[in-house]
């Protein structure tokens, strides 16, 4: 009877183990994805102006103009400051009752980057899954990546139309100059 409670024990213990190891891969994959997401925003958000990101990610997390602003200013990318919003709208989200407003989530996700805290501790932490996070920045790497294009697409084609505009120019000043020879 002792040795059967025993296995009992051990397979008990052996699951649990798996369970924790799989749980730590899972973290340590969100993590890395999350971190890629963030170097993929950084590259694709030097092309916007401060003024464009901080309207946009206010009124997308929901959040005032000032609280970006402060985010932005704290010598950090915008890869991080899309984690740090994700993560305070994910807070907000599983436990409204103790942070009913985002500032007061962003407070203490502010409190906890400060510590030291990695973005996969916080959420451990603060018991929310990095999942909906991961997911919440790698859609706003995709679509800074489409924003991204069709500002350049729009650039690109406020040069062709300047170019335009001046060849037109030219042609009109060269179809003037020959009038004034025929005279």
């Amino acid at each position: 009877m002792k040795r059967i409670k025993s296995s009992w024990v051990v397979t008990g213990m052996l699951l649990m183990a798996l369970g924790l190891s799989r749980s730590v891969f899972a973290d340590a994959q969100e993590e890395t994805r999350l971190k890629n997401a963030q170097t993929e925003i950084d590259q694709y958000a030097s092309v916007w102006s401060q003024d464009e990101h901080v309207n946009a990610f206010a009124k997308y997390f929901k959040v005032p103009v000032s609280a970006v602003r402060d985010l932005s200013a704290k010598n950090q990318g915008w890869g991080a400051v899309t984690i740090e919003l994700a993560m305070a709208w994910e807070l907000n989200t599983v436990h409204p009752q103790n942070f009913p407003f985002m500032t007061a989530s962003l407070n203490r996700i502010e409190a906890l980057r400060a510590d030291g805290k990695a973005w996969g501790e916080i959420a451990r932490t603060l018991e929310f899954g990095l999942g909906p996070v991961v997911r919440e920045t790698e859609a706003t790497s995709k679509q800074l990546r489409q924003d991204d294009l069709a500002l350049t697409l729009k650039n690109q084609e406020g040069v062709k139309v300047e170019e335009n505009r001046r060849i037109i120019r030219l042609e009109h000043q060269i179809a003037q100059a020959d009038r004034a020879d025929r005279r």
